[in-house]
């Protein structure tokens, strides 16, 4: 590779053109934003929105956060649920998509 790459020809060079690594799987591109509620120095809420960041998308927008939609925020809450079992964390799915956290 040329020392003049690009940014974007040096990503390409290091995925093989997307076809391995993080860029190959959509699981790297779902997220969650949390939004912490203090009341006195004390945590009375925490709400996470599920984001998905493009993995279909074109480079140049590629890695922007959206809010994630339909059975994208189903597959993020039940990964979480999954991963927070062991830790006895409990979410609660509102009807607009963001998932409160039960204290």
């Amino acid at each position: 590779m040329s020392p003049r790459a690009t940014t974007q020809e040096a990503y390409a060079a290091r995925s093989r053109n997307g076809t391995i690594g993080l860029h190959t799987d959509p699981l790297h591109y779902r997220s969650v934003l949390p939004r912490l509620t203090f009341e006195n120095n004390h945590l009375v809420k925490a709400e996470l929105l599920p984001i998905e960041l493009g993995f279909d998308q074109e480079d140049d927008i590629k890695g922007l956060p959206f809010a994630a939609k339909g059975e994208t925020v189903q597959s993020i809450l039940e990964q979480l649920k999954t991963l927070s079992a062991p830790f006895g964390t409990r979410f609660d799915l509102k009807p607009n998509g963001i998932m409160e956290i039960i204290l």
